[in-house]
């Protein structure tokens, strides 16, 4: 049975801004659609605002609940960019003091005034998420014996080949093989918890499709078109022919993601850092950031250095790593590692 047949899929779009769709951000509970500030058209938020005086003497004010660090990154705008907003808008801006729990509280003489500053405030608090390194992923563990054996022999052959750039530190782990659907930045308990109940509403649709679902891991890519300066070197997926399957993996991938972007039912979005309709399937085999300095600490900070990936796209674009039976949707947090040697979990369902 399908479970993708109320999702459109498109075909992927050259162009990246045809295919990602508007930011959308949670937050104290409300979704909003986020767009760069125009003075000239001014979206409801809907957050509840307060009017206190009477009808001489009206004040209106409202309050939003942030994660604390947006606090501390707002001081960065409080001069200009903050003390600008309130005097365009007539409004008084209050937060707490960085890394302190609190409310962000907007003043003003009207609805109008509060919307208006609202809405440039929330501009803000999407550059900071944007600027906010990802700290968690949605991902399908790849660890079956064959693939992992596989990575293996091709790690192997690659580093006796002695390509340019090519040192075992750019290498994936074996054990942390896996398919990245969608990163997130999820700021405080809230947010992860909204994460953790999309997972298992994923639960119970999976629920309604036949298993087992094979994936099959083969041939080589690269994140760009020039393959004498590689930073990631990925291998492609799909379900095998076996799967009992009525849609295609790139299909449920994108409902996946999807699901953490925005759901029918519900009214929350904006868990995903950015989103795109087509989820680029890919087990990362080599990633350059992973290269590490002498004395082995992972270099930071710097210039990555990209290796030649021509040869080794000659002799392997075709590289067959194996299957792996799909049972697994892991919430997993960036740059950690589990008593398994995965990553470390937030959350995990079996299907």
């Amino acid at each position: 049975m399908s479970i993708c047949s109320n999702i459109t899929t498109h075909e992927p779009s050259m162009n990246k801004k045809n295919c990602l769709k508007p930011l959308r951000m949670w937050i104290d509970g409300k979704s909003y659609t986020i767009r760069k500030y125009d003075k000239k058209k001014y979206d409801c938020m809907n957050q509840v605002i307060n009017k206190t005086g009477d009808e001489k003497d009206k004040q209106f004010s409202t309050k939003i609940q942030l994660p604390p660090m947006y606090y501390s990154k707002l001081a960065r705008y409080r001069n200009p960019q903050v003390n600008s907003v309130q005097n365009e808008t007539n409004t008084a801006i209050q937060y707490p003091s960085s890394g302190n729990d609190g409310f962000l509280e907007i003043f003003g003489d009207s609805e109008e005034s509060i919307e208006e500053a609202k809405e440039q405030i929330f501009s803000f608090l999407a550059d900071i998420r944007n600027q906010t390194p990802p700290l968690q992923f949605i991902s399908i563990p790849l660890l079956s014996d064959e693939i992992k054996l596989s990575f293996e022999k091709f790690k192997k052959n690659i580093l006796d080949e002695h390509h340019k750039g090519v040192e075992e530190s750019i290498f994936q782990n074996p054990l942390k093989l896996h398919l990245t659907l969608a990163v997130f930045t999820l700021l405080n308990d809230q947010e992860k918890q909204q994460a953790v109940e999309v997972l298992e509403e994923l639960k119970n649709m999976f629920h309604k499709i036949k298993t087992p679902l094979i994936i099959n891991v083969k041939g080589l890519n690269c994140m760009n078109n020039n393959y004498s300066k590689v930073d990631v070197l990925y291998a492609g997926a799909s379900f095998t022919e076996d799967s009992n399957s009525d849609e295609s993996l790139q299909n449920i991938a994108n409902l996946i993601s999807s699901s953490f972007y925005e759901r029918e039912f519900g009214n929350f979005t904006g868990l995903c850092k950015e989103y795109s309709e087509n989820v680029k399937l890919h087990m990362t085999l080599m990633n350059t950031k992973y290269r590490k300095k002498k004395g082995g600490t992972p270099k930071r900070w710097v210039k990555r250095e990209p290796f030649d990936a021509t040869e080794i796209m000659k002799q392997y674009k075709d590289y067959h790593f194996g299957d792996a039976v799909f049972d697994t949707i892991h919430l997993s947090l960036m740059t950690t590692q589990g008593e398994d040697g995965f990553y470390k979990s937030i959350a995990s369902i079996k299907l």
